[in-house]
């Protein structure tokens, strides 16, 4: 009954079925026992995954909000920032902070990149608050994505965000898990 719960949700399930079985003198009643597991369960294992989508590309999408509004983003571990298309940066509200600087990608050799203030990120149901994104033209990334048959995005989520939120890719559900 205790496995897949954390040290101390397992730690705090125990003493109450025991404070439980001591002042109720009912036992380990198991309904109050699949109540509670059913409880922590759903508080913190359904809903902490976010649904994916793969493009025509094989790349993994999720949908999000940056400052509530609608965006697409890419998921690419092997990018060390989360980025957006400098070109969205007024829809979204973003206001970028220090200068520009040479930022290096697998595709191109250097872009000129500007980091952004950190804005609200929502993640599916999960308001993430504070998250900082790095401004830079993403038109050939979109580019080859459309001519491949795959809608244009937002923004690549990076390891920055993967490492912050200590967070897990089931490719075979497609789903992320934070």
């Amino acid at each position: 009954m205790f496995n897949g719960l954390k040290g101390v949700q397992r730690t705090f399930l125990r003493y109450y079925l025991y404070e439980r079985h001591k002042t109720n003198k009912i036992g380990w009643h198991s309904r109050a026992k699949f109540y509670i597991w059913g409880l922590f369960y759903s508080l913190n294992y359904k809903s902490r995954y976010i649904a994916l989508q793969y493009t025509k590309t094989k790349h993994l999408l999720c949908k999000a909000h940056i400052n509530d509004k609608p965006a697409v983003l890419l998921i690419d571990t092997g990018a060390s920032s989360s980025c957006i298309h400098e070109k969205l940066q007024q829809e979204f509200g973003l206001l970028s902070k220090g200068d520009r600087f040479d930022a290096a990608g697998a595709s191109q050799g250097k872009m000129e990149a500007v980091m952004a203030q950190k804005c609200n990120l929502k993640i599916g149901r999960y308001a993430l608050r504070k998250h900082s994104f790095v401004l830079l033209d993403m038109t050939h990334i979109n580019t080859s994505l459309v001519s491949q048959g795959a809608k244009p995005i937002d923004g690549i989520l990076g390891a920055d965000f993967f490492r912050k939120h200590k967070a897990l890719i089931d490719y075979k559900k497609l789903r992320l898990w934070l």
